[in-house]
């Protein structure tokens, strides 16, 4: 018979544990009645006698566990006919040809299967064919050798220690499209314990043979042994057949028995004597909870094979050791123990004995004698392969724990080692090195407080998560309980303490937080609810509330709210306005809160909250509408008029939260969530305010998330988080917003609106930065876009038309710039600023010959042109060197200055992209003459891209700076073709013209706000 380690052989073993089978376990508890008894007995007495020493008793004990082997096998079929022969057909020659297969299903039937007690057939269950052994002869006198030989191989195989016999069951014939689901086999014999199949000769693709059991699987492909194959499993081992793809797959199959009185084999770890091994650690445990005891406080048992870090777990474990793990894991809920699996490690630091001649550079130098020696556990992990902690140090303890023969026995012969920290001679020292010894071992630990004090003993040098999950899950243990809550207390406290020593571990793994979360509410400890939901924090704690108030709000889990309620208001409380809101609108959306009292809660205490921190701490823009939206879900529009429109009124300074909240309240208006009479009020009462807040916009300012606030405004990094958070949250505003402004006042017919907010815009643009333009007003242009056209407003009216070319040609002008000439031209940009101190460096910058500029000056005018040159708004490649508190040395950078045009078509290459991502067609509808130009920047390049003309010769148009555009005013009664919601009873009616805005002249200031609408 062939090796079993063949190629047609292949084991998967999935990622997660195992456990010892159940039924091991009920058939120990049955089978050793009569021994806990007698132990119970000698446990009553005062001495805990063990039978000699309780290492000794161990050592025997365990020592008498031998493997079990697997539960199923494959091997190839030796060479040898059967010299089959088939009633009505005649001898059946192999390898199988289709003519004969074919015979032999006319005369076969279709294989039925067991279904509790009945027998039943099912083709989509079991789809083959069968013949009983009354219906075919094996002709070969030595077959009967075969099978014996197969027999041992099955003994060898499932470790079977009794005789075995094999009884010829069936003959199967699965043809194309055949297979059989997964099942187990039923017993049909006295003694039958398994199942024994003889693949024969026949060529055939898939049949393949799946078999499972405990988490581990095995796949045996027959039809990659041409010459046959035997294949044998338990009988409780579930297997499937998959379906034939092409060919026949051709088997014998045999009941597998044992002697009736023998005791029958399963898959399951065969029963050791395991007597004397409950006995002994029974005694050991009791022993344990005397005081002044001087038992071990672990013990340990190495492990026969040598594994690594990656897959250590039990149901990684080899022969023995496999048997040994799994009969301890099977006994240890019995006497109370805990089982885990450990590398130690021993270290041994001291001189190196150099030899004369012998090289510096060995792999291996030899110590000295008497080497300092520590012994500590570098990997602690459960019986599943769960990391628990590392780099115990036991010392002398794990001698005295060792489960050994004799005392003088050196665990740690043959075992894995080599070197480390290596130093030559040093002076007036002589070399030294460090030897590694490792090896794995069984860690045996009474239950209680010593079992996790040796967990706890790595605290400080690693993340404390896998130590939580796992006296979390001790944590539904009656026997345990009180002592996991102690642990679990205090490893929150010190992963996620104020006070915390470990840094690193102080951001919480939300999957942790929420295991602990569910945990606590499952086992109804709000005290350990309350303790635990102090200490966290991060950014991840909206998703946890949400999933703890979504864990509440179900009715089966019958949660104390009231208990808790405090705690967790607190912490609501303390993450971002849009963070709390948006948590709960997710939460509340379609009525997912049932609980009365968490409703209750949320209008009662969670709302106002979130009013107040509106009123004092710095809005945003998310802050306006998850607010709206969030308080839309409890209470009606008279809590809105009262609440949350006076509130837009008081802090109209944060330009994007009222925008936002006011934008939203006419959204719901608009879909209809209030009543019509309501929804005329609700237009009525939002107007003014938007009135208000257009007219105090400060368009130069607005900027969009993630730009640098400081670089743009020129404000100091050390005042960044005190004054910033609050400016940086009254002008950061989104595309979407400011295109909903004007998708609302187009809807509601608030011409006058848009047109402040039009002019406002235009007149701004030379004050915003390319960077703004690209990331704020270009996007809100796409935007705009769409926004006409849903609103039917032609892409040709005037106003909107000088809005994009405004846009598009400062955003063209600043991000692009001229196209610079060779590098023997020094010119550079000249800086915004045009005050006296920077109108001499300008003068140097546009200079084509000067590269070097020297002049006295005070260190504040220094420090303003450096605050100048700061400003992300072109590239200049100037240096300061050799500039001083009293004089400014400004150095033309020649060197850059010739990847100038490199950097120039990069920006020209971004913003034609940005140009590309508009509709073309409607694009030009809305810039008109003015799209060649802006499209491709011919007035910016030193020769110009000649557009062809329909009336002769081309010509570049002449543009007029993007500031002096005026957009002209609408008169009385005017209103835009197809624009607005003119049929609306709130729609505002005619609006008063604003005076148009002349051009500004020559050295005159703007106002900083722009144009006000006044009406």
């Amino acid at each position: 018979m062939a090796s079993p380690a063949s190629p047609a052989s292949t084991s998967e073993r999935p990622r997660t544990g195992t456990s010892s089978p159940a039924s091991s376990s009920q058939s120990d508890a049955s089978h050793d009645h009569d021994d806990n008894e007698s132990v119970s007995s000698d446990l009553s007495t005062v001495d805990y006698a063990y039978h000699e020493t309780l290492h000794k008793d161990l050592f025997k004990a365990l020592g008498a566990i031998e493997a079990a082997g697997s539960f199923a096998g494959f091997a190839k079929l030796p060479d040898m006919q059967p010299e089959l022969s088939v009633a009505d057909v005649g001898p059946v020659n192999l390898p199988l040809d289709e003519l004969t297969a074919r015979k032999i299903i006319e005369k076969a039937r279709q294989a039925p299967f067991g279904k509790g007690s009945e027998t039943i057939v099912d083709v989509s269950v079991r789809n083959t064919w069968e013949l009983d052994p009354s219906q075919f002869t094996i002709g070969n006198p030595e077959w009967n050798k075969v099978i014996k030989r197969a027999c041992k191989f099955v003994a060898k195989t499932l470790g079977v220690k009794s005789p075995i016999s094999a009884e010829l069951y069936k003959m199967l014939v699965y043809e194309k499209g055949a297979f059989f689901k997964a099942h187990t086999d039923t017993e049909k014999i006295p003694g039958m314990f398994g199942s024994l199949v003889v693949c024969l000769p026949s060529p055939h693709e898939g049949g393949d043979v799946i078999v499972k059991h405990h988490g581990e699987r095995k796949t045996f492909r027959t039809s990659i042994a041409p010459e046959g194959s035997v294949l044998c499993w338990y009988g409780d081992v579930r297997h499937e057949v998959t379906p034939v793809i092409s060919g026949y797959r051709f088997v014998l199959t045999y009941n597998l028995a044992i002697p009736p009185d023998a005791p029958l084999p399963s898959a399951a770890v065969a029963r050791a004597e395991t007597s004397l091994l409950r006995h002994t650690l029974r005694r050991y445990v009791e022993r344990s909870k005397v005081d002044g005891n001087k038992e071990p406080e672990q013990l340990y048992y190495r492990l026969d094979y040598e594994y690594t870090e990656a897959n250590i777990s039990l149901k990684n474990l080899k022969d023995r050791d496999l048997a040994v793990a799994q009969t301890l894991v099977s006994i240890s809920s019995e006497v109370d123990l805990d089982v885990f699996l450990g590398e130690v490690e021993r270290t041994d630091r001291g001189e190196v004995e150099m030899h004369y001649g012998e090289r510096d550079d060995l792999s291996w130098h030899d110590l000295a004698d008497d080497p300092d020696t520590e012994i500590s556990v570098s990997k602690l992990v459960d019986i599943h392969g769960r990391e628990l902690t590392s780099n115990i140090d036991i010392g002398d303890s794990f001698w005295n724990g060792l489960i050994r023969e004799n005392e003088w026995e050196d665990v740690f012969d043959g075992a894995d080692c080599g070197e480390r920290d290596y130093e030559g001679y040093q002076g007036n020292w002589g070399p030294n090195a460090t030897h590694w010894y490792r090896v794995w071992v069984i860690v045996i630990a009474p239950r209680g407080p010593s079992s996790d004090l040796f967990v706890l003993d790595g605290i400080e040098d690693q993340d404390l998560q896998p130590m939580l999950r796992h006296f979390l899950r001790h944590c539904f243990d009656p026997k345990r309980r009180d002592n996991a809550r102690r642990t679990v207390h205090r490893l929150i406290k010190d992963a996620w303490g104020d006070k915390s020593p470990f840094f690193w571990v102080r951001k919480p793994d939300p999957k942790i937080v929420a295991c602990v979360i569910e945990t606590v509410l499952v086992l109804k400890d709000y005290d350990l609810f309350n303790h635990a939901i102090k200490h966290l924090k991060g950014a991840k704690l909206p998703a946890l509330l949400k999933s703890v108030m979504l864990f509440m709000a179900e009715p089966d889990n019958n949660v104390d709210f009231d208990k808790i309620r405090d705690s967790l208001l607190q912490h609501i409380l303390a993450i971002p306005l849009t963070a709390r809101a948006t948590m709960l609108n997710s939460i509340l959306t379609n009525g997912r809160i049932e609980c009365p009292a968490i409703r209750d809660w949320v209008v009662d205490d969670i709302i106002p909250a979130c009013l107040d921190a509106s009123k004092t701490g710095s809005p945003s823009e998310s802050d306006g509408e998850a607010l709206v939206t969030m308080i839309s879900q409890f209470q009606d529009f008279e809590y809105i008029k009262t609440k949350v429109l006076p509130l837009a009124e008081e802090r109209i300074s944060f330009i994007p939260f009222v925008l936002a909240a006011i934008l939203q309240v006419l959204e719901l208006a608009t879909n209809g969530r209030f009543e019509t009479e309501q929804c005329v009020e609700a237009a009525k009462l939002c107007q003014p305010i938007l009135k208000s807040t257009v007219n105090s916009m400060k368009v130069q300012e607005l900027i969009i998330a993630n730009t640098d606030f400081a670089k743009l405004h020129k404000t100091p990094r050390y005042d960044y988080d005190t004054k910033h958070s609050e400016a940086y949250a009254s002008v950061t505003i989104t595309p979407k917003l400011l295109a909903s402004l004007c998708s609302q006042c187009l809807q509601y017919g608030w011409d006058g609106l848009l047109m402040v907010f039009s002019l406002k815009v235009v007149q701004a643009v030379d004050s915003i930065s390319e960077t703004v333009l690209g990331s704020l007003w270009v996007p809100f242009l796409k935007r705009l876009v769409g926004t006409l056209e849903h609103c039917s407003v032609p892409l040709t009216t005037p106003r909107y038309r000088h809005l994009a070319c405004a846009i598009l040609s400062s955003y063209g002008d600043k991000f692009v710039s001229k196209e610079p000439s060779g590098t023997a031209d020094r010119s550079q940009p000249p800086l915004v600023c045009s005050c006296h101190r920077c109108a001499i460096v300008n003068n140097f910058l546009r200079s084509r010959v000067e590269d070097k500029l020297r002049i006295p000056m005070s260190l504040s005018d220094i420090r303003h042109i450096q605050e100048e040159f700061s400003l992300p708004c072109k590239p200049w490649y100037v240096s300061f060197e050799g500039t001083t508190s009293t004089t400014l040395v400004l150095q033309k950078d020649v060197g850059r200055r010739s990847n100038a045009k490199t950097v120039w078509e990069s920006h020209l290459a971004q913003y034609t992209s940005d140009i590309a991502e508009f509709d073309q067609a409607k694009l030009k509808q809305l810039l008109g003459e003015e799209y060649d130009q802006i499209t491709t920047l011919s007035h910016l390049r030193r020769h110009p891209r000649v557009q062809p003309s329909a009336t002769g010769p081309s010509s570049r148009a002449v543009t007029q700076p993007a500031a002096s555009r005026v957009i002209a005013p609408l008169l009385n009664n005017q209103r835009l073709s197809g624009g607005g919601m003119g049929s609306l009873p709130f729609g505002g009616g005619p609006l008063p013209p604003l005076p148009a805005i002349p051009p500004p002249l020559a050295g005159m200031k703007r106002p900083a706000g722009g144009p006000h609408y006044q009406g």
